[in-house]
């Protein structure tokens, strides 16, 4: 199950089977959980594939292997590995799946948000 934690404002989601972008989080002391001030269990994750890879600019450089060049550094993706390279990772690759997890890695490297193109 997904936590409010795994999220950040501005990551794009399902919420009762629509897509949308989370503008609030929640969290309170007797441990209730909301984002867009739903229960974060009606929140699901969008898998990563093509056409949202080539939403935020990602390139098709071969089958199923995606890259985005962003200020001097790349970012390759494998769909069927399920697996991010960057450069600054000096050959190490992290596994996600979700296009939040995406817009959170892409957000720690460059302090900026992955847009939709």
């Amino acid at each position: 199950m997904t936590k409010v934690t795994d999220f950040r404002i501005g990551n794009i989601v399902l919420q009762n089977g629509n897509i949308t972008i989370i503008d609030s989080l929640e969290r309170s002391l007797n441990d209730w959980e909301r984002t867009n001030h739903k229960r974060t269990m009606d929140t699901e994750p969008i898998p990563i594939d093509k056409q949202w890879l080539q939403k935020f600019g990602f390139i098709n450089q071969k089958y199923e292997h995606f890259f985005l060049e962003v200020n001097g550094f790349s970012i390759e993706f494998d769909i069927l590995k399920g697996s991010v390279y960057h450069s600054f990772l000096e050959g190490r690759t992290i596994n996600i799946h979700y296009v939040h997890e995406l817009q959170n890695l892409y957000f720690s490297l460059t302090g900026k948000e992955l847009s939709v193109s």
